[in-house]
């Protein structure tokens, strides 16, 4: 009898620190084994579902804030006033809000991940099979193959909206102090020497707002922890006691080079000449994927041979205008959509970039019939 009154015991302590670590309006949603993090928002249901992936190091929470914080300094308070329903999914990371770790936890594994979760998410709360991707920062790894995921659950990606994202082209990523080659003792990509780094971005944007956004001590016990080294899109991988480098297995895993699935793809920077190899340099990486899934999907095979020289020039005008049209800047660094007034401008821009997506594509498809 006090055997099994201890193993009861036992349990409830276990089941009692499981919900006491997760805010209001979370769950832990387990998808092939593998914990996700999941918090939504509910809104108009004719309106788009809006799903945030977090970037490196980070749980979702970054958009949605902590329960003693103001809710006005984060994204999906602003988004909720804009009507739509919100979902954010965190990736697994090491962080108390788990039950474990899962360093050999992939970019395809990602994708397939969060397309389980917003599929159940839209047939529990009966919302459009459309919904858009808010990528912010590495969460511009999975842009592609939760498109790809989706597609084979029934849904469509609208849109992929990278805040401050990168692309998953690791010839490109930028080496330096933000590598993820670090090993942990867990076998994840050891982040604790960037936390301080990240952090600084953090009060760099409570100096603008000119109040506390996150106290360092919650910011380091409940939005971050280390990661799986292949979602960096770096070309890093966990193998046995290791992180070794394959770029070509990266390119594979994120199927970034697969056009013809590529979302439409718009984009949200920032203002700070910190981060200009994101904020500045990017997007022309950015403008590379969407040019070619332009191709592959409205014009490969699909001009016709007695097309004006009015009509073309009207489509070539179209196209090169995206980079402007499509990419808006928001004042502040790599975090700039926390702090009121941040918050409220991201959530006002993605109103604007959403609709100017779909006038893009009527324009095409009223120029190129398909």
């Amino acid at each position: 009898m006090n055997q099994l009154l201890t193993i009861i015991l036992i349990c409830w302590s276990v089941c009692s620190f499981s919900q006491n670590s997760l805010f209001p309006g979370e769950k832990i949603i387990k998808v092939n084994g593998v914990e996700s993090l999941v918090y939504f928002s509910p809104g108009d249901s004719n309106k788009p579902l809006l799903v945030f992936i977090p970037g490196d190091s980070h749980l979702a929470r970054i958009a949605y804030g902590y329960p003693a914080g103001k809710p006005e300094h984060f994204l999906a308070y602003w988004l909720k006033k804009e009507g739509y329903p919100f979902l954010a999914l965190s990736y697994p990371l090491k962080n108390a809000v788990y039950s474990q770790v899962y360093p050999d936890f992939t970019i395809q594994d990602w994708g397939e991940q969060a397309a389980t979760v917003i599929a159940q998410t839209i047939t529990e709360h009966r919302l459009n099979k459309k919904f858009i991707i808010l990528g912010w920062s590495m969460g511009g790894s999975i842009e592609n193959r939760l498109t790809q995921s989706a597609h084979q659950k029934g849904l469509e990606v609208q849109l992929f909206i990278g805040l401050a994202s990168m692309p998953p082209l690791p010839f490109i990523m930028q080496k330096g102090q933000y590598d993820t080659n670090i090993i942990s003792k867990q076998g994840l990509a050891d982040r604790k020497p960037v936390i301080p780094l990240f952090y600084q971005l953090v009060q760099a944007q409570e100096h603008d707002q000119g109040e506390i956004i996150i106290p360092k001590k919650v910011y380091e016990e409940e939005f971050v922890g280390d990661i799986p080294a292949a979602l960096s899109a770096e070309g890093y991988w966990h193998q046995g006691n290791k992180i070794i480098s394959n770029t070509d297995a990266t390119l594979k895993d994120a199927a970034v080079l697969d056009f013809s699935t590529t979302p439409w793809i718009a984009l949200l920077v920032d203002t700070d000449p910190g981060t200009a190899k994101i904020s500045l340099i990017d997007p022309a990486s950015w403008y590379l994927l969407r040019s070619e899934m332009i191709y592959a999907r409205y014009l490969k095979g699909k001009i016709p041979d007695d097309m004006s020289p009015q009509r073309w020039q009207a489509i070539t005008d179209l196209i090169n205008s995206l980079y402007g049209q499509l990419t808006l800047s928001i004042h502040g660094n790599h975090f700039f959509f926390i702090g009121k007034k941040g918050a409220r401008e991201t959530a006002e821009k993605i109103t604007i970039l959403i609709q100017r997506v779909e006038q893009v594509k009527s324009r095409l498809n009223q120029l190129l019939p398909q």
